[in-house]
């Protein structure tokens, strides 16, 4: 986890740019689809370097993910707060479900199976998320 975090750290300099170079739908496709990868092949890696690998695509996927700009997009200026907010309490609430719903159905299952209930639970999410995404008309100077 801390080479997750150090290297997701340094690599949230550019996800802004990333975003505005690359667009919005096709850099949420990506994360989204690495995302599930590393959620899937988590207990198949062989050694734990593979382990630190897998953790730090995981790390740099969410960071890519709570980094976004389509608040900015899509929310005008004087309700961005409550936008921000709104959004941080959808987390909370994300991370509750995992914590108190997700773990007590994955307690008696194998753990392939218990990742690939959480790979596809993100597939069915990133699908809704992307049908709702389009990108902003730019303006020319």
């Amino acid at each position: 986890m801390f080479w997750g975090l150090v290297i997701s750290c340094f690599f949230s300099i550019f996800v802004g740019a990333l975003f505005d170079i690359c667009g919005r739908k096709p850099v949420l496709t990506v994360t989204y689809a690495v995302l599930v990868f590393v959620i899937w092949t988590m207990p198949y890696v062989p050694t734990i370097n593979w382990l630190i690998v897998n953790r730090i695509g995981f790390s740099i996927s969410m960071q890519l993910l709570h980094a976004h700009p389509l608040v900015i997009d899509y929310i005008k200026s004087e309700s961005r707060g409550k936008a921000n907010a709104a959004q941080g309490l959808g987390n909370l609430i994300g991370e509750a479900f995992a914590m108190v719903v997700l773990i007590h159905i994955q307690i008696s299952l194998p753990i392939e199976t218990s990742v690939w209930i959480v790979g596809t639970i993100v597939i069915i999410l990133a699908f809704g998320a992307l049908l709702l995404v389009t990108e902003p008309k730019l303006r020319k100077l």
